[in-house]
């Protein structure tokens, strides 16, 4: 039985990284995998463009359903054409009970534009403008500085949410107060309609950025994201099992998320991210260096808290190379254009 389950797992993704198709067959297929996992199907925006993060949308309407507030952060970077999709990708969901607090962190192009432009439609959308930019994980902690919802979760300004993605991740948490946290998995597709995985399978992995936490739980006893520029959300999600244990992080797998494969990216950058030897070195070393401090702070019953009111590197319970460090001066400005005042700083 195990193995006829997974069976047209394994044919979607050998299909998909196999063939080239027309966006119609890209999208029929993509439907199929969401069937298969009880997901409702998408359309497409453009028939005449490929299948991307940018080129889709919710195809059936949806019954509203709401319920206590979820605050989402979403950080952007001269993502121009391609936040529009992922901010109306969430204004979609059936879930409506959220404000989307998006930072973005000094665009040069006309990012900043698009996002002022879809405000004016949706007033659950608060934006914060910064002058320098500071990297995803200090953004997004001045956007927590104004979040109010009893939830946070975050999501990535070139990614598309299934419009099911925020009721199915807030559900567990409301059935069981003992859950934490949940978590979900995504699909990265690439502009040309191809799906990308480092290995052919599997296709669907955990997504980091998808993490939807209680914030008054997880403020008071584990803190925020380190200050860095890059990896951070691997070393937060652990640190909450370590807190909370493993059984309070509730993990769905399911494909509630499309990811936006670019090139361009923090996640394929030689300094940063991934390449096709494998993990880069510096976050191959911040890895190293976190996992040594949650050992030693377990090991010595010492407190694994990072709080949300020191965003300089001299406090830092471990060390980061110094390629992936946010600099203090930048956070010190943006800090001030969002009227953050700290004494720490």
């Amino acid at each position: 039985m195990p193995v006829i389950l997974y069976i047209p797992l394994i044919y979607y993704s050998c299909k998909n990284n196999a063939f080239r198709e027309t966006a119609e067959i890209s999208l029929n297929r993509l439907n199929e995998y969401y069937k298969y996992f009880g997901l409702s199907p998408v359309a497409l925006t453009d028939n005449s463009s490929p299948l991307s993060p940018c080129n889709i949308i919710t195809s059936i309407p949806y019954p509203a359903q709401t319920g206590p507030l979820i605050s989402i952060l979403m950080t952007t970077y001269n993502t121009g054409r391609r936040v529009e999709n992922a901010v109306i990708s969430l204004l979609n969901q059936t879930y409506r009970s959220f404000e989307l607090i998006i930072v973005d962190d000094a665009s040069t192009d006309d990012t900043l534009f698009r996002l002022q432009r879809l405000a004016l439609k949706d007033t659950r959308i608060k934006i914060i403008s910064l002058p320098q930019n500071v990297g995803t994980y200090a953004a997004k902690r001045i956007g927590l500085i104004q979040a109010k919802g009893e939830f946070v979760t975050c999501h990535d300004s070139d990614d598309w949410s299934h419009p099911e993605k925020l009721f199915r991740q807030i559900s567990p948490l409301l059935l069981n107060p003992k859950l934490i946290c949940s978590i979900s998995d995504w699909v990265r597709l690439q502009d040309n309609g191809i799906f990308y995985a480092r290995a052919v399978y599997p296709l669907k992995r955990l997504n980091p950025s998808s993490l939807l936490f209680r914030r008054a739980d997880v403020l008071q006893k584990a803190g925020v994201w380190d200050c860095v520029k890059t990896g951070a959300d691997s070393e937060f999600i652990a640190r909450l099992k370590l807190i909370f244990g493993d059984s309070t992080v509730h993990r769905i797998k399911l494909p509630l998320t499309l990811g936006s494969h670019r090139t361009d990216s923090l996640m394929n950058s030689p300094t940063t991210g991934y390449t096709s030897q494998g993990i880069s070195p510096d976050r191959q070393k911040y890895w190293d260096s976190w996992s040594r401090w949650h050992i030693q702070a377990l090991r010595n019953k010492e407190s694994l808290y990072i709080g949300n009111s020191d965003f300089t590197n001299k406090n830092r319970p471990f060390s980061a190379p110094d390629s992936i460090l946010v600099d203090t001066n930048a956070i010190k400005t943006a800090l001030q254009s969002a009227h953050v005042n700290f004494t720490s700083i």
